[in-house]
């Protein structure tokens, strides 16, 4: 009876108010970690999105380059039928290509040899020097050797 009497006293009213107060601090604590499991999940699923995004663009890119892969085997594979000599000398531009991306780590279009590029030359007229410059190198190498 003692401790039914000091239950229902003031001690047993501080302990019914801690207990309440400890269930209040735990449904802040659930809604708060509620709130940030909701911001993380929405942060996720856009970050899926965008990776998606991003899948769906690679694989096109990806489509892109196989098409215009078959289109130039295919071109390329009429010019040597139609014109004897061009196998070679498409193979031989390949090689120059290849040889001027190793040289300039592939990045961008490597500058032709004896271009005469300018350091204050606009890009279009860059590109036309260069345009030029492997014209010349190609009529070169296809002239022969003088005699």
């Amino acid at each position: 009876e003692e401790i039914a009497a000091f239950r229902k006293g003031f001690f047993g009213k501080l302990a019914t108010a801690r207990e309440e107060d400890l269930k209040e601090k735990a449904e802040e604590i659930r809604a708060s970690e509620s709130a940030k499991n909701d911001d993380l999940l929405l942060r996720a699923q856009r970050a899926e999105g965008s990776l998606n995004e991003a899948r769906d663009g690679k694989a096109e890119a990806l489509g892109q380059l196989a098409r215009q892969e078959e289109k130039y085997n295919e071109i390329t594979a009429e010019l040597g039928r139609k014109y004897p000599g061009a196998a070679r000398e498409i193979r031989e531009l390949e090689r120059d290509f290849d040889k001027y991306k190793a040289e300039f780590g592939g990045g961008g279009q490597a500058p032709a040899p004896e271009a005469g590029i300018q350091h204050d030359d606009d890009e279009a007229t860059r590109n036309l020097k260069n345009a030029a410059a492997r014209e010349s190198a190609v009529n070169a190498r296809n002239s022969g050797p003088s005699m």
